[in-house]
């Protein structure tokens, strides 16, 4: 998600508390300040020039799910950035995952190519890198830190696309309650569409309330795995986070239905 998603399509500025969201008529958001000089000159949408109408003395109403995402926007950002660090081992000791059962040795190493823990000895008999053979092989701190890693990025990928979805759920309710507004006040046969609405609304919102809780639960999952020390906590934690992350992905792809069916374009 980018930071323009949340600044002002007239001056550019980002929303916040000193500078909130206002939803035209038209179902545009643009910043008070702007608004404000709208009134001022043609009363006109600047994005789609459609005439805004408001009670005399008011301003429109402020975007508050805009302004939420908005101020929370900041925040992911800056824990993105921190990151998750990454867990040594003790001074002067080399991790491994455990004896190996053929030659007795530390399994100190991983091989790549048949994935599979191996140690000196195996690396001589069984598992030779090339030119003498085509093992690609992997120290235990490496194997660590690269399945740390991969999980680290995939829950950041994970968060970014929670945080755009819920920008385009909270832009699919806008137009809901918008369009639920306006078919209220036509005649009776669109009244069927307007009892609609509500359960669309409903939809949205338990995604919305569904995917809140994701980050906590995967930042939870992340830490577990950063926190692993043994190949079995490694392992028991990485297929927590992986069906964590297939779980979140479900809920993503069905967010991602629920707006394409209610906001095709």
């Amino acid at each position: 998600m980018q930071a323009e998603d949340f600044c002002c399509g007239v001056c550019e500025e980002q929303y916040g508390d000193n500078r909130p969201p206002r939803i035209l008529t038209c179902g545009h958001s643009l910043c008070t300040f702007c608004v404000q000089q709208i009134f001022t000159r043609d009363s006109r949408c600047p994005e789609c020039r459609a005439r805004i109408t408001v009670s005399k003395g008011k301003d429109p109403p402020v975007n508050f799910e805009l302004l939420r995402l908005a101020r929370s926007f900041g925040k992911v950002q800056a824990e993105q950035q921190k990151g998750c660090q990454v867990l040594e081992g003790k001074p002067g000791q080399d991790p491994d995952a455990g004896e190996c059962k053929a030659h007795g040795s530390r399994l100190l190493f991983i091989c790549c190519k048949c994935y599979k823990w191996v140690c000196r000895n195996c690396l001589v008999v069984d598992h030779r890198q090339p030119p003498l053979g085509q093992c690609n092989i992997m120290t235990f701190s490496q194997a660590m830190f690269e399945a740390k890693n991969n999980n680290k990025s995939n829950t950041s990928s994970l968060l970014q696309k929670i945080t755009q979805m819920k920008v385009r759920l909270s832009r699919t309710k806008s137009f809901l309650l918008l369009k639920e507004r306006e078919h209220k006040k036509e005649i009776a046969k669109l009244l069927e569409e307007v009892h609609d609405i509500p359960h669309k609304v409903d939809e949205v919102n338990n995604h919305l309330k569904t995917l809140d809780s994701c980050p906590a639960v995967l930042k939870a999952t992340q830490n577990c795995v950063d926190q692993a020390q043994t190949l079995e906590e490694l392992k028991a934690s990485t297929e927590t986070a992986n069906a964590r992350s297939d779980s979140t992905n479900l809920l993503l792809d069905q967010a991602q239905q629920l707006v394409k069916k209610v906001c095709p374009t």
